[in-house]
């Protein structure tokens, strides 16, 4: 029995990732499953290029929680299409993501590689439909827009570290309080190392004090 095309890629994903010693804990089985999203979006072309050169795209991942995906994944290399096997980029640091792919660069293979070593990777093929639509009609000019897709990455019996990294959200930048009110003294005009007071108070004789008398001259 032959197998369909789409089986064959399924079976390139290998979206469980194990622990290599078995249980983290003695007695215990913990899974935990992660959703994420692949996307590709066109990059900007440059003004001077013209326009037959060929668009490029970035390819990214992204979690779809507010766990940051650099604490608990070391690297992400993508290899292009098996027509090109020395063809690949690798990003070990957040943003996960590749620039200057081609259209002809699709379906791309996508191998994670988790800081928990002890962690089995993960692979994925990641095939947008709109661009691979495009590539089989190379003379249809179509503008296309971005595309993303929801996968999974699934732990069975992570670490406790790696379980902590997997589940911990990330901490929101904390916010400087902000001065409401400043004085400035660098506009007062400075007379040797003295300034004078920046908001001298004048006092005004009152009304009621009776006023000084000159004194009489004695002939």
């Amino acid at each position: 029995m032959m197998k369909s095309k789409e089986s064959d890629e399924l079976s390139a994903c290998q979206r469980i990732s194990c622990n290599r010693l078995g249980n983290a804990i003695s007695g215990t089985r913990c899974v935990i499953s992660k959703d994420f999203v692949f996307g590709c979006k066109p990059e900007q072309r440059d003004s001077f290029q013209p326009a037959l050169v060929e668009p490029t795209w970035c390819v990214y991942m992204r979690p779809k929680d507010n766990v940051d995906m650099a604490h608990y994944i070391n690297r992400v290399t993508f290899r292009m299409s098996p027509r090109m096997p020395l063809r690949l980029q690798v990003a070990d640091c957040a943003p996960f993501e590749i620039t200057e792919v081609l259209a002809s660069d699709f379906p791309i293979e996508m191998v994670v590689q988790y800081i928990d070593t002890r962690m089995t990777p993960t692979s994925y093929v990641y095939k947008p439909p709109g661009i691979i639509n495009v590539k089989s009609h190379p003379n249809r000019s179509v503008q296309i827009g971005g595309e993303e897709h929801t996968e999974k990455m699934i732990f069975v019996n992570p670490s406790p570290t790696m379980r902590h990294s997997l589940t911990t959200p990330t901490l929101a930048s904390l916010k400087t309080p902000r001065l409401t009110s400043f004085r400035s003294y660098t506009s007062t005009p400075q007379v040797g190392d003295i300034a004078p007071p920046t908001n001298p108070t004048k006092t005004k004789a009152s009304k009621h004090e009776p006023k000084s008398k000159k004194a009489k001259k004695v002939t």
